[in-house]
């Protein structure tokens, strides 16, 4: 902390609390629903194969981010990429495979798996699969800076 250059100057008062906040709105906070968002056209340009891409919530600042989720079919897969952003996944439902530089491992529903930017990654569905995800360092897949791995 003291080499970050935060000044500590005390806990909020119940006055700070209840203080209008300068910058966003509250109407910056959407609620989304998975279903209410259309999947990519475009998605396997991205390495999503057989899968439906939804991203749900994007950001450019104060960091840029990005919340996603897809569903899988069996034997599809999210081919081996690399991307500038941290990419976080979360496995709600299914069984597959998740592979990096470092070789496969079995990635089943309750897994979370970490892949670093400019990490080479990949998943491959053996049955449907439904994630979540979040990529941290971009808005959006986009302009996350996908490469082929």
């Amino acid at each position: 902390m003291a080499d970050s250059g935060y000044v500590f100057v005390g806990a909020p008062s119940p006055d700070d609390l209840r203080r209008a906040k300068a910058g966003r709105a509250a109407a910056t906070h959407p609620v989304v629903n998975v279903s209410d968002v259309e999947p990519w056209a475009d998605a396997d340009r991205f390495g999503w194969r057989d899968a439906a891409y939804r991203e749900l919530l994007s950001t450019a600042e104060p960091v840029p981010a990005a919340i996603f989720a897809a569903s899988i079919r069996s034997g599809g897969a999210r081919a081996a990429h690399r991307l500038a952003a941290d990419a976080y996944y979360f496995v709600e439902r299914g069984t597959g495979v998740v592979g990096s530089d470092a070789g496969e491992r079995a990635w089943t529903a309750q897994h979370v798996w970490f892949v670093p930017a400019g990490e080479l990654g990949w998943i491959r569905a053996d049955e449907e699969m439904d994630l979540y995800g979040f990529l941290v360092g971009a808005p959006s897949l986009r302009v996350a800076g996908y490469t082929d791995g």
